[in-house]
């Protein structure tokens, strides 16, 4: 699975109701926002919690 994203997609969602960014390399890493500036920001902060590891479990083996 890759670590980081090949590239960042930013379209229009329909009827002018914002826009929608996918991260592409990382699966399921998608977010929307009102604006481009936004939704950069938005997919930014995404990638950066995609990238953070996960806390180890209480009690796991």
């Amino acid at each position: 699975m890759p670590d980081k994203a090949s590239y960042i997609l930013i379209r229009p969602l329909e009827n002018d109701a914002g826009f929608v960014a996918y991260a592409i390399g990382l699966d399921g890493c998608v977010v929307e926002g009102k604006t481009e500036e936004e939704t950069l920001a938005n997919i930014k902060a995404a990638i950066a919690e995609w990238r953070r590891p996960e806390p180890e479990l209480a009690g796991a083996a």
